[in-house]
């Protein structure tokens, strides 16, 4: 409930506005004295000033049903005259509730005698004389002073005319005598319905000012508050609600100018008094079909088609009957009318209780505004059946209800600009933070687009290594299938005799040579793709070394090359150094390393393997072994190829022995393990080739 007040305090306060000024503007609308009522045809009012306050006119008053008698009439039958005579409470409407036989048609002619003080005598009144039903003629004091429309015994005779006057006199004694004759043949209503004032000319003058105030007032507001909607439609057609509550306000205010002081009549004297009825029933009926419209399509989802359908139809029945049929017809369906307009209000209620409760937008104001509408409705309705003593508040209450949907409609408007400018500021921003993204999605383009030139290049490269690993397969490949087809053909043509075994010694070391290169293949692009299984054991480094250095020592020196391995004692902490390796597969590296310096080592040459732990703050601890020759040493511009696959280089002897694979195999398996592979080498001063394992710090359990 605070946040809905919140929300919407300021509209609830600004809608109470008219409310308030209700409350301020009746009691001068409906201002009168009430001391005292008239008592069989005579109304006491000595004692009273009524140069304060006007009273009313109300009680017991002589009626003469049937007949239009005047005051000289009246004198001269006397007692033939009182015969005929009852008393009428007035106001009173004929035919309902009258304690005088009367009937809704008719005529009747009224009296009234004033007692005034004598300070009164010499001062000048007036008379306020509402709407008479439907024609009349007033005499006070023997002269006829006032007249509407023309009296008559029948249809024919009479004319029809019903609108407020004043009429001013001055008191010729203590007793003041009004006679009003009254006609009505044309309606469902007829007879002093409304009760007269009396008062001095001043306070009878500010009640019709008053009034007349009050009805220009509401009819005012009323129509501004419809041309406003109605213009703003105009601007925005999609939005039908602004237009159906513009309607229903010009209908209320149309209402409001044929009420009360009857201004339309006084702004266009030429309209007749049927057309001002006519106007004056459809006005209301079509008021209640275009709420209903509006209700439907503000809540749709609580509303009932149905519901509305109904009420549509009937109000829309009620407004034909007002346009095709003359009053003394359409006036009788008053009572249904009412009926329909009371229904219709109790389901709009309950259509904006169930608004309410589901907490929809402007809900709350409006239903409370509807309430008051629906509060003055009821207050006409009774007042028209002289079921209570009350004044036309329906105008007042249709007027808060229109100006609450204005504060409703002005916060939409208000909100909606806000929300413009709000997202004008959110595109603003969107559009300094898209010129920021795009710089950036261009810079990430552009290192996207060096990246893929990267890329390119070395996909370029990769097929061109591609190439040069496939000329080499096939150079590898087709030059020991060279030599085995000659010597096979040789020995087939019978150039070669078949029991040479050198020949057949010669084709059998090339088919062994094939198959190593196969298997090295294999092996190498396995290691290369990372689908190589490895064995990992941890391994003391002393062991690693005794276990798998010093069994090449034969190999070497069968070959006349001295081999020295470094010797390793206990308090060099060697004992207590682990590797994680595969240890058939460092034992490739190995053997691969130094088959390949025992072909590059002369006899009397020496190949000596050495081992080191490097140990670094920043860096893994390593266990680094070299294995240095005396060979004949590497060309330095080909070093950083030595690990490439299918090199050799060229030694000084111009002998070339093997795949060219045995150091990229090493190269692959020493990375795997998470070591390095090097070489260092000169020409004729032979090499150094060393790698490195991890350490870890003990042996796992």
């Amino acid at each position: 409930m605070m946040v809905a007040f919140r929300k919407y305090g300021i509209c609830t306060l600004l809608a109470l506005v008219p409310a308030l000024l209700l409350v301020l503007l009746l009691p001068r609308y409906i201002s009168a004295a009430e001391p005292s009522r008239a008592v069989q045809g005579t109304l006491d009012l000595s004692g009273h000033d009524l140069g304060q306050e006007p009273v009313k006119l109300i009680g017991e008053w002589e009626m003469y049903w049937g007949q239009l008698l005047e005051p000289a009439g009246l004198h001269a039958n006397g007692d033939a005259s009182s015969g005929r005579m009852h008393y009428a409470n007035v106001p009173h409407v004929w035919g309902a509730r009258s304690s005088a036989p009367t009937e809704n048609e008719g005529a009747a002619t009224y009296r009234l005698r004033i007692h005034l003080d004598e300070p009164d005598f010499h001062k000048v009144h007036a008379l306020y004389i509402p709407a008479v039903a439907t024609s009349y003629k007033l005499w006070i004091d023997g002269d006829l002073l006032a007249s509407n429309g023309t009296v008559g015994l029948s249809r024919e005779t009479m004319r029809p005319k019903n609108y407020a006057k004043v009429v001013y006199f001055h008191p010729q004694g203590p007793d003041t005598e009004l006679v009003i004759q009254v006609s009505n043949f044309v309606q469902r209503k007829g007879g002093l319905w409304a009760p007269l004032f009396i008062g001095e000319a001043s306070s009878i003058t500010a009640l019709r000012e008053n009034r007349m105030a009050s009805d220009l007032f509401i009819s005012s507001a009323l129509f501004i508050l419809g041309f406003y909607h109605v213009g703003l439609w105009f601007f925005r057609k999609k939005d039908k609600l602004i237009v159906l509550i513009g309607c229903a306000s010009l209908f209320f205010g149309l209402r409001s100018l044929l009420l009360g002081e009857s201004l339309l009549v006084r702004f266009i004297p030429q309209l007749n008094w049927s057309s001002a009825v006519k106007l004056e029933y459809l006005s209301p009926n079509a008021g209640i079909l275009l709420f209903a419209l509006f209700v439907r399509h503000l809540y749709p989802r609580e509303t009932s088609r149905k519901a509305i359908t109904a009420i549509i139809v009937c109000c829309s029945f009620f407004c034909l009957l007002s346009v095709l049929f003359e009053p003394r017809i359409f006036t009788y369906t008053m009572v249904p009318a009412q009926i329909v307009i009371i229904a219709a209000f109790v389901y709009i209620l309950y259509v904006y209780a169930l608004a309410v409760k589901r907490k929809r937008e402007g809900a709350l104001l409006s239903s409370l505004s509807v309430c008051i509408m629906f509060a003055a409705a009821m207050n006409d309705i009774l007042f028209y059946n002289q079921l209570v003593s009350s004044v036309n508040l329906a105008p007042f209450g249709v007027f808060v209800f229109l100006f609450a949907q204005t504060m409703i409609v002005a916060k939409r408007f208000t909100g909606a600009h806000v929300k413009v400018e709000e997202m004008g500021a959110e595109l603003r921003q969107m559009n300094a933070q898209l010129e920021q993204t795009v710089a950036e999605r261009t810079a990430e383009l552009r290192l996207i687009n060096e990246h893929l030139l990267v890329k390119n290049e070395e996909l370029h490269q990769a097929e061109e290594s591609r190439r040069q690993l496939v000329s080499s397969i096939s150079h590898e490949l087709g030059t020991p299938m060279t030599a085995i087809q000659g010597y096979v053909k040789a020995i087939k043509d019978g150039v070669i005799e078949p029991t040479e075994s050198k020949y057949w010694n010669t084709i059998y070391d090339k088919v062994l040579y094939v198959n190593r290169l196969v298997k090295d293949l294999f092996q190498l692009s396995r290691l290369e793709a990372k689908q190589f299984k490895f064995d990992f054991e941890a391994m003391p480094a002393d062991e690693l070394i005794h276990k798998h250095l010093r069994k090449l020592e034969w190999d070497v020196r069968s070959q006349g090359v001295r081999f020295t391995v470094e010797q390793f004692s206990p308090e060099d902490g060697w004992d207590e150094t682990y590797v994680m390796v595969d240890s058939v597969r460092i034992d490739q590296v190995v053997t691969n390393i130094v088959y390949n310096a025992l072909k590059f080592t002369p006899a009397g040459g020496s190949i000596a393997i050495g081992c080191e732990l490097m140990e670094d703050e920043l860096m893994e601890d390593e266990l680094l072994i070299r294995i240095t020759d005396t060979g004949t040493g590497i060309d330095e511009q080909s070093l950083p190829y030595v690990f490439d696959r299918f090199f050799k280089d060229s030694p000084a002897d111009g002998m070339q022995e093997g795949t060219g694979l045995g150091l990229a195999i090493a190269k692959e398996i020493v990375l795997a393990h998470g070591g390095r592979i090097g070489v260092d080498s000169k020409r004729g001063e032979g090499s150094t080739f060393y790698f490195t394992l991890p350490l870890v710090p003990t042996s796992p359990t």
